[in-house]
């Protein structure tokens, strides 16, 4: 029987405190401005709202919703969480454009995409990719009762 190794406190608790302070850095009002801007750069429309972020244990992303009826999103990887943001995103844009590319598979259209030196105050790597709208969240997909693994 292998042994676990024991979980480091101390660079769980540094990384919580990377990933809190970038949380409430996100938003101070000049932040959510400087957000809103930068997708408007790579979004053409009247937009109409930016909405709360949504955040997951690895990404937070903003929607804009627009006049036309659509909606964009920047979705940037939560630092203190993510390993490697740099290529997690590079990999995560292959990835779409390849899927997009080679099968039938509903993919968002990437917009813009680029490194934390690209992104609005340095924020982090990110992606900006239209929206499609769905009837479920992934999670509630694989809870739905009833049906199989």
């Amino acid at each position: 029987m292998r042994v676990r190794m024991c979980f480091d406190d101390l660079a769980w608790e540094q990384s919580e405190n990377v990933s809190d302070t970038w949380i409430a850095d996100i938003f101070k009002e000049a932040t959510l401005m400087a957000i809103g801007r930068f997708i408007l750069k790579h979004r053409q429309g009247k937009p109409i709202e930016l909405c709360d972020p949504r955040a997951g244990a690895f990404n937070v992303s903003f929607r804009m919703t627009f006049e036309d009826g659509g909606s964009a999103i920047i979705r940037f990887p939560k630092p203190g969480a993510t390993m490697f943001p740099e290529e997690k995103v590079r990999n995560e844009v292959a990835v779409m454009r390849y899927i997009r590319e080679h099968t039938t598979i509903p993919i968002p259209f990437i917009l813009h995409w680029g490194s934390k030196e690209d992104s609005p105050l340095g924020l982090g790597p990110f992606i900006i990719m239209e929206y499609i709208d769905h009837a479920m969240s992934m999670s509630e997909a694989l809870n739905t009762p009833g049906l199989p693994i």
